[in-house]
């Protein structure tokens, strides 16, 4: 059956390897594929007002638009890279924080998987892994594959016994992309 996937970018070299992960997965026709990347504005990352920044607004704006415009054209080269025929492929820019803003897309959209970047940049600090992926990790509501490399590598699964682990089992077990892929368990 389709899959929903919903890939997060930010521009950097760890966000074009996660991009090009998922532009090898073997998805099932009319399988979703979602890029998005998600500004910050930089009054929002300081914690200030646009009343309370003086003169120095025309600057931030600046700012802010050129990061914009950055991942604006990050996700349409993901969009290209991704594309191919029986796959729809949408691109969105998200605003707010970067964690919460993902989370939130993945549960609106009933995405089956989140990938991301093992760490990004962004002006604070990495916006994918560190904080932020950590953040996506612990409150998404499907799994997440946090992409190290352009490819899926043989794969190590821990059996505790949970329900967690039974969910993993079936993922590795019943979806296409891990399909023919070595497993440690």
């Amino acid at each position: 059956s389709p899959m929903r996937i919903l890939l997060a970018i930010d521009g950097s070299a760890c966000s074009d390897r996660a991009t090009e992960l998922v532009s090898t997965f073997p998805l099932p026709l009319e399988s979703v594929v979602r890029v998005v990347a998600v500004h910050r504005p930089y009054a929002d990352v300081l914690g200030l007002g646009w009343e309370t920044m003086g003169d120095a607004s025309t600057n931030v704006e600046t700012e802010d638009e050129a990061d914009s415009r950055r991942l604006r054209e990050a996700i349409a080269r993901a969009e290209s890279l991704i594309l191919r025929p029986g796959l729809e492929v949408e691109g969105f820019l998200l605003q707010g924080r970067p964690g919460s803003s993902i989370v939130d897309e993945a549960r609106a959209m009933g995405a089956d998987l989140i990938v991301v970047g093992s760490r990004g940049h962004g002006r604070i600090a990495t916006m994918l892994l560190g904080s932020t992926a950590s953040e996506i990790v612990d409150h998404a509501p499907c799994p997440v594959l946090v992409a190290r490399h352009k490819h899926l590598a043989p794969l190590a699964f821990a059996d505790d016994g949970s329900t967690s682990a039974r969910n993993a089992e079936t993922v590795l077990t019943h979806w296409p992309i891990f399909a023919g892929l070595p497993v440690s368990v």
